[in-house]
């Protein structure tokens, strides 16, 4: 009987650990006043037309990114050792209708998954676009019509998950260590 719980504890233990990777998020408050490329954590933000993005007060008074091309191109954003999950926070400031959108890609230019939603031309704000498949290489995100100027919304905290960049939390390991031990004196006691 013991041997079973200390199995089913070690389970859920490596479940947990599986399932609690930390999620990165960049808030761009580091990033340059203007650029044309920008690396941070492992992921580098571009226009995908080569244009300039610019560190911007989004609609929420936080430092995000805007593409300064006209007409506004997409944002990319491609993440060294891949990720399983992606989101975005896109938004404007109430001056047209746009369709946010995110989409994901594997290194062999894959469309792994598309999302969108339609803001009206009254919303000021930030709205959050998620993702979540293996393999992800590289995301693009923005606007589409009906935008006015082309992609003409703000980017803020981009988050991303992987198993490249996973740090289990500590509460997990103790837990995962715990089951084992347990496993260890009930096999000693079976033992003797």
């Amino acid at each position: 009987m013991a041997v079973n719980f200390s199995a089913t504890l070690l389970a859920a233990a490596l479940s947990t650990l599986a399932l609690t990777a930390r999620a990165n998020v960049i808030d761009f408050s580091s990033a340059p006043a203007s650029f044309m490329s920008y690396t941070e954590q492992g992921v580098t933000f571009t226009s995908v037309t080569g244009g300039t993005i610019s560190n911007s007060t989004t609609p929420n008074g936080t430092s995000g990114l805007l593409e300064e091309s006209s007409p506004r191109s997409f944002l990319r954003a491609d993440i060294a050792g891949g990720a399983t999950f992606v989101q975005v926070d896109l938004g404007d400031y109430a001056s047209d209708a746009d369709t946010l959108f995110l989409d994901i890609y594997d290194l062999s230019n894959t469309l792994l998954g598309h999302t969108e939603l339609l803001i009206s031309s009254s919303f000021t704000g930030m709205q959050a676009l998620s993702l979540a498949s293996s393999n992800i290489a590289y995301a693009i995100f923005g606007a589409t019509a009906p935008a006015i100027n082309g992609s003409s919304v703000y980017a803020d905290n981009f988050t991303w998950r992987g198993s490249a960049n996973s740090v289990p939390e500590p509460s997990s390991l103790l837990l995962a260590l715990g089951a084992l031990g347990a496993m260890g004196v009930t096999s000693r006691r079976r033992q003797k």
